[in-house]
């Protein structure tokens, strides 16, 4: 008999976080930046799955119009993190409740490969 071949999924350690795509348009586009910077994906991973609200050159908070986003009738906190040099993901952080064996959420709300343009006016 055949066994299954299907993909694993890496674990998560207490301490990481779980991703979750919010829009099917989030799903297309890390799609999208895994086909055309598969190395800056990955990396991204790396950075949500583990330190996630970790702010520096290439992670922060987003400001003006666009710092808060209302996802499931709740206000979150909207981080930008830069894969690529045009390439932006657009999420919020849902941290776990403290003595849950559930992880933290890190919700994937926009993923594009080219800089969005509503960062423009809105810029840090």
């Amino acid at each position: 008999m055949a066994r299954s071949r299907g993909n694993l999924e890496r674990p998560l350690k207490r301490a990481e976080f779980a991703i979750r795509f919010v829009t099917r348009d989030a799903e297309k586009g890390w799609q999208d930046l895994l086909a055309t910077a598969r190395n800056a994906a990955v990396d991204a991973w790396d950075f949500l799955t583990k330190t996630p609200t970790e702010q520096g050159a290439v992670c922060y908070h987003l400001a003006g119009d666009l710092s808060v986003v209302r996802i499931d009738g709740r206000d979150h906190d909207r981080w930008q993190y830069k894969p690529t040099s045009g390439g932006r993901i657009w999420y919020v952080v849902v941290p776990s409740v403290k003595g849950s064996k559930e992880p933290g959420l890190v919700l994937l709300e926009r993923v594009v490969t080219g800089h969005p343009n509503e960062t423009i006016k809105n810029h840090r």
